[in-house]
């Protein structure tokens, strides 16, 4: 198990590399899964074609959103191209794709929420309703906590063992 199988790094693309290489050598007849970032793929049609031939059946991706806005909220370091392009990439190569998705956060408003719908319809993820009703959860450590108790969106007595809840004007989203 590995959290996050392949980064944009150098060593971490080298390193996958050796695997899927590694794996077609030895003639494994396997299949696996792995959780990465689509910013690795969005330029790198060879890895990703190595390692489907290696034996990648699907992905966990967190794209999180289909707003360029609610990227930069989460601190994800990529765009909507980004992902646009990846999934494409995915979908060329029959991997499935298993994301990540966050539909609604304390900042999100309605043009956010259209272009999420009109994302997930992209990639072909409309028809599945649970994308349509997450919401961001958050747990300690994450950095938008900080500004969500700076404008006073973060209720109070949680404990660090459950998630924090947000708020707005009108109640817990």
């Amino acid at each position: 198990g590995d959290d996050n199988f392949l980064t944009d790094s150098k060593k971490s693309k080298e390193r996958a590399e050796e695997f899927a290489t590694e794996i077609i050598l030895k003639n494994w007849d396997i299949s696996f899964r792995i959780l990465c970032r689509t910013d690795v793929f969005a330029n790198n049609e060879e890895l990703l074609s190595l390692l489907k031939k290696a034996g990648l059946e699907r992905v966990l991706v967190g794209l999180e959103s289909g707003s360029n806005y609610c990227l930069d909220i989460y601190k994800k370091q990529t765009t909507v191209e980004q992902n646009l392009k990846a999934t494409e990439l995915f979908k060329k190569h029959n991997i499935a794709i298993h994301p990540g998705f966050i539909m609604f956060n304390p900042y999100v408003t309605f043009d956010d929420l259209k272009k999420n719908a009109f994302f997930l319809h992209q990639i072909g993820l409309a028809a599945i309703f649970f994308y349509f009703s997450t919401r961001l959860v958050l747990y300690p450590g994450c950095s938008l906590i900080k500004k969500l108790e700076t404008d006073n969106l973060l209720l109070d007595g949680k404990s660090y063992k459950s998630p924090f809840f947000f708020q707005e004007e009108d109640g817990i989203r």
